[in-house]
């Protein structure tokens, strides 16, 4: 089983920890939120979805999901890192990739040797590419795999469309990042696709 870090706290975050501990991965959650952080240690979970509440407490109890607000703590050991922060849009209408930035910087400081980034949050085309930047330029000599993998979630049925997903898309330029990170959702039934970052976050804009 991976070691698996989800960067955001928000819906799309804690979904995608909860049912990877669900599949018997060992997840940090981590944010920089402390008040968020204080009360998802109590277990009080700051968004409301069907059967969230129930996975989380299950895999808490079983030791396979933890909670962090310290990159350097969450990412070790890790093998994957979920960015799914928050992309408010801007004035101009375009997603504000403000924090996806920031996450990247702070991966790029926090990491060990070599880790494999998957995007999560919804970004546009080229943001895998930016990333991929951020990391080369503040990573030290470590060791990046960029992977774009948009959600596909709907507020209200979050933890049945992630489990019962009608596709799940993962891209990237690394072969083997790509296939490590769709193999993460092999116990679903599901069909995966796997293509280049840029046709990845595309499909997130097209299915919208």
């Amino acid at each position: 089983m991976s070691r698996i870090c989800v960067i955001g706290a928000g819906c799309i975050g804690l979904v995608t920890a909860s049912v990877f501990a669900e599949f018997g991965h060992h997840v940090t959650v981590l944010d920089i939120d402390l008040a968020k952080v204080r009360s998802l240690k109590r277990n009080i979970l700051p968004v409301y979805e069907p059967e969230l509440d129930d996975i989380w407490m299950r895999n808490r109890a079983a030791s396979r999901l933890s909670v962090s607000n310290k990159y350097q703590e969450a990412l070790r050991d890790a093998d994957f890192a979920f960015i799914a922060v928050g992309t408010p849009a801007a004035r101009n209408g375009k997603p504000n990739l403000k924090w996806v930035r920031q996450a990247a910087r702070s991966i790029a400081a926090g990491a060990g040797p070599s880790l494999t980034v998957v995007i999560k949050s919804t970004v546009p085309p080229g943001t895998a590419a930016v990333v991929d930047g951020i990391l080369k330029k503040n990573g030290r000599g470590r060791e990046f795999q960029v992977v774009s993998n948009p959600d596909f979630m709907r507020k209200g049925t979050a933890v049945f469309d992630f489990m019962h997903p009608y596709k799940v898309v993962v891209g990237g330029a690394s072969a083997k990042a790509v296939l490590e990170t769709a193999a993460l959702y092999e116990p679903l039934d599901s069909q995966i696709v796997v293509c280049d970052s840029v046709t990845a976050e595309m499909s997130k804009y097209a299915s919208n």
